[in-house]
């Protein structure tokens, strides 16, 4: 019996000792594997990172482009828009100025003319000229003064065009 305890006892003596040194260099190989499997999940986090900001970027890049397109097309219908409404007025104010203009010629062709009638033709001419000179020098950008500018213009071409009718009724 005593040997079957001696027998028991170095069994168990060595199942432990074989346990700890096990223990001991699996946890050495064990440490090697997670640093191994932490650098490796480490670079694919950086990885990731990278490929996930050059998407962003991508994304970033053809966001902005599609916006800038977009105001690019507004801008553009917008310009041309108030372009064609300035041409158009434009156009329709110098065919009336050249229309007093010629009515002034013929005004100033009669030839019983009074002075006082000749005096009231030039300041109508005057008049016509500072208003040719006033539309080829206005800067038609700004929304707000250009629809003032028209209010007045056409305010004072008709004013200038009843003055000739008035004068060539005389």
């Amino acid at each position: 019996m005593k040997n079957k305890r001696h027998f028991f006892s170095i069994l168990v003596i060595g199942f432990f000792t074989s346990n700890i040194l096990n223990s001991c260099q699996s946890q050495e190989k064990n440490k090697n594997e997670a640093f191994e499997s932490f650098r490796a999940k480490k670079k694919m986090l950086k990885d990731c990172l990278a490929i996930q900001k050059s998407v962003l970027s991508k994304d970033k890049d053809l966001l902005t482009e599609r916006i800038l397109k977009k105001s690019i097309k507004i801008e553009t219908i917008l310009k041309v828009k108030v372009m064609d409404d300035w041409t158009k007025f434009k156009t329709e104010s110098e065919k009336k100025i050249t229309d007093n203009e010629s009515k002034i010629k013929q005004i100033k062709g009669i030839p019983d003319v009074s002075v006082k009638l000749l005096r009231k033709v030039v300041k109508a001419e005057k008049a016509n000229n500072d208003l040719r000179n006033q539309l080829s020098s206005f800067n038609h950008d700004e929304k707000e003064g250009t629809e003032i500018f028209k209010a007045k213009m056409l305010r004072d071409l008709l004013e200038i065009d009843n003055k000739l009718i008035e004068i060539s009724g005389n």
